[in-house]
């Protein structure tokens, strides 16, 4: 049967039946995803969330279909529960009896521009798949597909592997001040074998954003739902005994959410909720088994919450490319419009061919908004320019001019922007500072940090995409930029006073100067380096007591102490041989003191043969000058 076929069958089916579990279209007036009137970012409007809620007029002809859980899908898949959504689609966690696993089961919505993009997208699943058996780069997989019928039309429904968030959510775990760099680090790498991957193949991505790459294992909360779960057996015919929150009245829907919202601030993780409260309700069954597993999860969480903070830790490091819905080949693409706003290059914007590269560009913005939080590029429309003028305003701002073969070049909508000469029409006032400049001064990093990852993302935002790098090239180019280093901690990657800043840039003096010199002067250098006496410490061209240094020390400032639970008294206690009654808190501390030793070592710089020694001397000064501070 065609999807044209089944798209009349549907219509015939569902003409005269009554519409069942269809949402009350008041319901969107309750909804917080949604504001009216948003404004089209560009690209793909394909962003799950896994916290609001889709909205209820897409209900409809042509939109999605009512899962409810409980039932099952293509006689082997048992929908437990709603996993997030998107513009085109709903996704579940399925039970496959089939295969005795959990999967994801995304279901798109039934018009037809959705089913033609689900079968492309479908094609190109299944060559990234079939050329990666071994599972090693980095792309979401689909295990199954298939079209189902229901009252708003056929429905091509997708099988995928059970993933985590998206890295969005990861930006959002770290308030948008940027994700640890060990943590980015390894997603760089991961994001780029993915490219390396699809364009080996001529499979251009076109919309790589922190929301299209997601997390490998899925959350805890996901996987303790797994371990309690007991489906039933496939054909048993489970009885709802709740609706779903959409076709409920606006008082029962403001109990429910009350009550999700109370079980959300109390910290619980019991995913499926009760019977009572469930988004879309379970049988008595159901509910009966997730009763008797209740105590001894609870007993399970307690007994791993030691390791589950390390788990988590480890889960942040692995991720897949995902959402191929508005990919293409490199020699048949679709569209002219790819690419969502803050991720698109310059060709894009100027209307010229583009290829592969374009991901290289969008995966530096990805790899920049996870180290800083922030957006490389947030342009905005002004009163006498367009949005896209002043994103070219932007990248030339950072990045120098683009060149004359762009400006003046064949682009479709190059003219919309620069005039005749090669200079933007209506923006003159051009505010010039360099990647590595944004990354120190705005962002606090270390000159040395800041330099560093300027030097792996540039390459990527080249304007000339035939310069761009390529992921192969940044894979090998970069091996060394993806090893983790101990400056990538915080808080020694970051500037932390103005002083420290001060230090810094004596010290990048010293070492330009250094340079220049002769070997007469570097053998000076050397000599006073050594020459320092125990109760000092060398930064940049300064020299200050110990005391003092500890004094202004980044990892025993009051915030950073407080932001773990922990005084500078603490620290005095433990290093006092003293148990702090807090496990929590006597871990933490232990762990500022284990850094805090590090540094002590490496600051007396290599050559000394009783490194350990030093750190000692450097602890005990570090725990007189405490008891110092604690007195007064």
């Amino acid at each position: 049967m065609t999807v044209a076929q089944a798209h009349e069958k549907a219509n015939k089916v569902y003409q005269q039946k009554p519409l069942q579990n269809i949402p009350d279209p008041s319901f969107e007036e309750e909804e917080e995803g949604y504001e009216e009137g948003e404004e089209d970012h560009g690209g793909s409007d394909e962003d799950y969330s896994d916290t609001a809620n889709e909205r209820s007029v897409e209900y409809r002809k042509g939109g999605y279909h009512p899962v409810v859980v409980g039932e099952v899908y293509h006689d082997r898949y048992r929908v437990v529960r709603k996993l997030g959504w998107g513009y085109f689609s709903t996704v579940w966690l399925v039970w496959d009896y089939v295969t005795k696993r959990y999967q994801a089961l995304k279901v798109q919505k039934s018009a037809k521009h959705y089913t033609e993009a689900a079968y492309d997208e479908i094609k190109l699943l299944g060559e990234i798949m079939s050329s990666d058996p071994d599972k090693t780069c980095c792309c979401a997989r689909m295990n199954d597909y298939f079209e189902h019928t229901g009252p708003n039309g056929v429905h091509v429904c997708m099988v995928f592997d059970v993933y985590g968030e998206d890295l969005l959510s990861l930006i959002d775990r770290y308030e948008y001040r940027g994700v640890p760099l060990p943590i980015v680090k390894c997603i760089s790498r991961q994001v780029l074998v993915g490219l390396e991957h699809l364009h080996s193949l001529d499979i251009i991505h076109t919309d790589l954003k922190p929301e299209n790459v997601l997390l490998s294992s899925p959350k805890h909360a996901i996987i303790s739902l797994m371990k309690r779960y007991h489906p039933p057996p496939l054909h048993q015919r489970l009885r709802l005994v709740e609706r779903d929150p959409k076709t409920m009245t606006k008082s029962q829907r403001r109990r429910y959410y009350k009550k999700l919202k109370a079980i959300e601030q109390n910290g619980k993780k019991n995913e499926n909720i009760s019977e009572k409260d469930n988004q879309c309700a379970t049988a008595k069954t159901h509910k009966n088994s997730i009763e008797q597993n209740r105590e001894q999860d609870q007993a399970e969480a307690i007994s791993e919450s030691e390791t589950d903070s390390d788990w988590e830790i480890e889960r942040l490091h692995h991720v897949v490319l995902a959402d191929f819905g508005n990919s293409c080949w490199t020699y048949r693409q679709f569209t002219d419009e790819v690419q969502t706003r803050q991720y698109r290059c310059p060709e894009v914007i100027l209307g010229e061919p583009y290829s592969t590269p374009i991901d290289l560009w969008s995966a530096a913005c990805l790899i920049f908004e996870l180290i800083t939080g922030e957006f490389l590029f947030d342009p905005r429309k002004g009163e006498n320019y367009s949005r896209d003028e002043d994103h070219l305003a932007l990248m030339t701002e950072l990045l120098g001019d683009l060149p004359e073969s762009m400006r003046l070049g064949e682009g479709k909508y190059r003219s919309q922007f620069y005039n005749s000469r090669g200079a933007l029409r209506n923006i003159k006032d051009l505010n010039f500072w360099s990647l590595d400049d944004v990354l120190y001064r705005k962002h606090k990093f270390t000159r040395k940090k800041a330099e560093e990852i300027a030097d792996f993302l540039l390459p990527m935002l080249e304007f000339d995409p035939q310069k761009r790098a390529t992921a192969t090239e940044m894979l090998a180019n970069f091996e060394h930029f993806f090893e983790i280093k101990e400056d990538d901690y915080s808080p020694f990657c970051f500037v932390s006073s103005d002083a420290d800043r001060e230090m810094v840039e004596a010290s990048t003096s010293n070492e330009e100067d250094s340079e220049t010199s002769g070997d007469s002067n570097d053998a000076d250098d050397e000599s006073e380096n050594t020459s320092l006496g125990r109760g000092k410490t060398r930064c940049g061209n300064k020299e200050m007591d110990s005391a003092q240094f500890w004094d202004e020390h980044p990892l025993l400032a009051r915030e950073f102490l407080e932001k773990r639970g922990l005084s500078l008294l603490d620290i005095h206690d433990l290093l006092a041989g003293k148990e702090l009654e807090d496990p929590a808190a006597h871990k933490s501390a232990l762990e500022v003191i284990h850094l805090l030793s590090e540094e002590a070592a490496d600051t007396r710089g290599e050559g000394h043969a009783d490194r350990d020694g030093d750190a000692t001397s450097r602890v005990e000064e570090l725990n007189n000058s405490i008891s110092d501070a604690g007195s007064d």
